[in-house]
């Protein structure tokens, strides 16, 4: 075994030290997020983790999957519970029908507003936008008859294909388009911050969320925070939550679609000031209910609640992943 397989990254964070509360998402190594590491560790103490989803769970059988670790984790660890937060209203439902402790808290939530936003100074010089890991489920394909486009990308798609035979075929199919990552230092790969992303959706009319299963995408809200009006395929997972009739066009999964989507978005010449309010409008109702779920944790454990703006302002983070090893758990459960 590897040490990247002893000891993964994993992304989570603690939301408080008393009582202990703790946010995380299901992954390749633990299906309960860091449940199953961290319950071990503070088994006579009582702890709330809270399960983000960061993948489309709308079937019974990705559902089970957690279901499946959960009940004999519930036994072995009584004094703990997990609350999943579910990012569409059908997840609570499937969720809800096995037993479990849910809620709607859609991850989207948790993107911070003061990093996406309107830059006046920038030119839209782009017809569209789309941020997305050169992976098949992505559908590139769909952007070919876009005629001015930027792309970007993360470098985890390296996980999934080492070949690097669906990005070359996505340069080839896109031999237009602007590869913003490779673009900046040619020859060499560029990770963006997340600052710099925004600096780049400014720079675009439209953003693209096309692919047909994931979970909430994150980048379909950074284009809202940004003022960016979205042209989406149907999908499961959650993005659609927070689109509205006037900011967001879903269209039928073809790049004539999606290019005629995109001109119309453009024709509408929203305000991107207007395209952020609506979003922010939603988003801060949503964040109210997730508060309101942490005011009943405090009070159900008996402990002092610290107001919202104090506990929100010590746990946020941009879509609350901090990443650490999972030998540096100890730390984060102790020490935060």
């Amino acid at each position: 075994m590897t040490d990247s397989e002893e000891n993964p990254v994993l992304f989570c964070q603690r939301i408080s030290a008393n009582p202990l509360i703790f946010y995380s998402a299901p992954n390749e190594h633990s299906r309960l997020g860091i449940a199953e590491f961290v319950s071990p560790l503070v088994a006579q103490t009582p702890a709330v983790f809270l399960i983000a989803l960061w993948w489309s769970y709308d079937d019974d059988e990705s559902v089970l999957n957690i279901v499946k670790a959960y009940r004999p984790w519930q036994l072995q660890y009584p004094l703990h519970s997990l609350v999943v937060l579910c990012n569409t209203a059908g997840q609570v439902q499937r969720f809800g029908k096995y037993g479990m402790q849910c809620m709607l808290a859609n991850h989207n939530i948790f993107l911070d507003e003061s990093v996406f936003k309107p830059l006046d100074s920038e030119n839209r010089t782009f017809d569209a936008v789309y941020n997305a890991g050169l992976t098949p489920f992505k559908r590139h394909n769909l952007c070919t008859a876009v005629p001015s486009l930027a792309l970007l990308y993360g470098r985890w798609h390296d996980a999934i294909d080492k070949t690097g035979r669906y990005p070359n075929e996505v340069k080839a199919m896109l031999p237009n388009a602007l590869f913003v990552n490779e673009a900046l230092r040619p020859g060499e790969y560029v990770q963006l911050l997340p600052v710099e992303c925004a600096q780049w959706y400014n720079r675009a009319r439209v953003g693209l969320c096309l692919s047909a299963k994931e979970g909430a995408m994150n980048t379909s809200m950074e284009y809202l925070m940004s003022g960016l009006p979205i042209v989406s395929t149907p999908s499961d997972g959650g993005r659609d939550l927070f689109f509205d009739d006037e900011t967001c066009l879903i269209v039928e999964p073809t790049p004539q679609a999606v290019a005629d989507g995109v001109r119309a978005m453009i024709a509408r010449d929203l305000s991107p000031v207007f395209v952020r309010q609506k979003v922010l409008e939603k988003v801060r109702r949503h964040r109210q209910s997730f508060m309101a779920l942490l005011r009943l944790i405090f009070a159900k454990l008996g402990a002092p609640y610290p107001g919202d703006d104090a506990l929100w302002n010590s746990f946020f983070v941009n879509k609350m992943i901090r990443p650490i090893r999972r030998r540096q758990l100890r730390d984060l459960v102790f020490f935060g």
